[in-house]
């Protein structure tokens, strides 16, 4: 953890376009059967085919010509790809908030350090027990792949990138989450997920919605003190101001030439960057590419301190004055790994929280 955040897991994912699947075009046209695309429109209108989105609102939707009666007065926004100028994100029914309940005794470390750490190093074992390891499964071998963040006994945050590869979903069973761990090795409880979920709107192309939710298929047990929930902020929390010591940590590898993950859990604290700053950087590196959604994303940086290859999916961490956890960001991308002028670029949480409690089943 010494480089900067990225939008790779261990694997490489520069490959990825898109995301097609039976009843679903997320950035592009699927012409497999040779439609055009005035033929695709009709397909939309007349319902026969489905681009699910997710509205401002953070509701399950699909993607309509022109506006959207049922949102109202509510913010709308268009869905991404080649049809983003006339499609609009309706949801299927009128949209209504959902904010998640935090567990109790949520965001509390069993360890604290005496003094902050302001570079990377070995964390403290099981000193943050909402950190997860996520596992890539093949023919019974786990291989490590990212990071993410337990917030209830049955769901952990990470981010999009990590479970989609190519233009590919990839199945919960293809993935198990490692609770509990400090060395890899030999520390932790592998667990089985019953659910992926993507946020509708993820776009790789562009960064874009980088979050997703797993579900565990068996809820978490707490009274195991190396495993325990961080805190979500609310939707409205002016969390995440400039200069704000956050803290990052994850199994990532530790400078951007290593392919060697970290067999230990590290830590490191970082600064939120000057949003504009971090905008302008990126403006100017991917030029007219940029279509990166910067409400939605937080950025943070400082010499010689990131998160890098196998972060990603990690939480962004801020303490209150009660030494009370909470996550505002998860590790999404950046260029290369602490690179001067270019930030580590995190999806901001308290965007999404709407999104996140409207996706949760509660049994």
């Amino acid at each position: 953890m010494n480089g900067s955040i990225n939008s790779h897991p261990i694997w490489d994912i520069a490959e990825i376009v898109g995301n097609h699947n039976e009843s679903t075009i997320v950035d592009g046209v699927d012409d497999d059967d040779g439609r055009g695309i005035s033929d695709t429109i009709e397909s939309i209108i007349s319902g026969q085919s489905i681009i699910r989105c997710a509205t401002a609102q953070g509701q399950n939707g699909r993607c309509v010509v022109g506006k959207c009666k049922t949102l109202g007065d509510m913010p709308s926004i268009h869905c991404d790809g080649i049809f983003s100028k006339i499609l609009t994100c309706c949801p299927y029914e009128q949209a209504v908030e959902t904010i998640p309940i935090n567990e109790k005794d949520c965001g509390i470390r069993p360890i604290q350090r005496n003094n902050l750490i302001v570079g990377g190093q070995e964390a403290i074992p099981f000193s943050y027990p909402w950190s997860i390891a996520l596992y890539r499964m093949n023919n019974g071998e786990a291989y490590f792949q990212c990071g993410g963040t337990i917030i209830n006994r049955r769901y952990i945050l990470t981010a999009a990138h990590c479970v989609r590869r190519s233009m590919q979903l990839l199945n919960a069973d293809d993935f198990q989450v490692k609770v509990g761990a400090h060395h890899l090795s030999n520390t932790g409880q592998m667990e089985p997920l019953d659910e992926i979920i993507v946020h509708e709107n993820y776009s790789p192309q562009h960064h874009n919605d980088d979050i997703a939710l797993l579900r565990l298929k068996v809820a978490l047990d707490f009274n195991d003190s190396h495993v325990s929930a961080i805190c979500l902020p609310s939707n409205n929390d002016s969390i995440g101001m400039v200069g704000q010591l956050t803290t990052m940590v994850g199994w990532g590898v530790h400078d951007q030439g290593d392919y060697q993950a970290s067999s230990t859990l590290y830590e490191v604290t970082i600064p939120i960057t000057d949003p504009v700053q971090c905008e302008t950087s990126y403006s100017e590196l991917m030029g007219p590419n940029n279509r990166i959604k910067w409400d939605n994303v937080i950025c943070a940086s400082a010499e010689q301190r990131d998160t890098c290859q196998g972060d990603s999916g990690g939480s962004m961490a801020a303490m209150d004055d009660d030494q009370i956890y909470s996550q505002i960001g998860i590790v999404s991308f950046g260029y290369g790994c602490a690179q001067p002028s270019f930030p580590g670029v995190y999806t901001y949480v308290p965007k999404y929280i709407p999104w996140i409690g409207g996706h949760m089943k509660f049994d």
